[in-house]
């Protein structure tokens, strides 16, 4: 269960943390109180896509974390899966959860920063089987990687690490 939400540096919202109890919780307010805003931050902790366009305005980097309680031990399995450790009551050890902090810092990037040579790219053919895409997440450490079908130019699509292990822990 969510039990909170903490943002710095998104849209409007220098900083806010906001709890929330067991049961039904509601998010009103008028259009342009920030529903949207929490919504997108959510999105963001759980590993949707975010747009720069969420930093801001005169922020360099944009912070969201967000606080669960009762963990199934499904989800718990998937942390350690993606090489975190938690502790017994489910939150991420200090110096493994600054590293997720540091994965969803936004800074001034030029593409040069981020581009791969192709000879570099990692990425699976589309019949390849689940154990071998298992060890290319676990040995990579990417979040997603390129399916391709014949060649490696022949890109197909992409898989994201959250989607394979959900298939791959049903």
């Amino acid at each position: 269960m969510l039990t909170q939400l903490y943002i710095e540096n998104i849209a409007v919202i220098e900083r806010a943390s906001i709890d929330f109890q067991g049961g039904f919780n509601v998010l009103t307010g008028e259009t342009g109180a920030g529903k949207s805003i929490l919504i997108d931050s959510l999105h963001a902790v759980l590993g949707e896509r975010t747009s720069r366009d969420l930093i801001r305005t005169g922020a360099r980097s944009a912070f969201v974390s967000a606080t669960f309680s009762d963990v199934e031990e499904n989800v718990l399995e998937a942390i350690r899966e993606l090489g975190y450790t938690a502790e017994e009551d489910g939150t991420l050890k200090e110096d493994e959860s600054e590293l997720v902090r540091s994965a969803l810092e936004f800074d001034d990037l030029e593409v040069e920063d981020i581009l791969v040579p192709r000879v570099d790219v990692v990425a699976v053919r589309e019949d390849s089987p689940m154990e071998e895409i298992l060890s290319v997440f676990r040995e990579n450490r990417y979040s997603r990687l390129p399916v391709y079908r014949e060649k490696i130019d022949d890109v197909v699509g992409l898989i994201h690490e959250r989607d394979f292990y959900d298939a791959y822990l049903k």
